[in-house]
């Protein structure tokens, strides 16, 4: 599948999800928004979205924060 084909497909990545566990497919740009598309392991197509030049300070440290809480959630079980 081309990645131009993923365009408007695939499910937004929930907060509980990490792409670092997922198969990265490729990268598409529009309107000044980077979405990096994943297959996850149940085959299922994600996108996860920033904008162009990076996520801001803030985002990024949100983002650091959920994956945080959820490592240790899995550490504890």
């Amino acid at each position: 599948m081309e990645i131009a084909e993923l365009w408007g497909k695939g499910w937004s990545l929930r907060p509980e999800q990490d792409p670092r566990t997922m198969t990265y497919i490729g990268t598409i740009t529009r309107a000044g928004m980077n979405f990096h598309y994943y297959r996850g392991d149940d085959g299922e197509i994600y996108f996860d979205d920033e904008p162009e030049g990076g996520k801001p300070e803030w985002m990024e440290k949100a983002d650091r924060k959920q994956r945080n809480r959820r490592s240790r959630k899995t550490i504890k079980r």
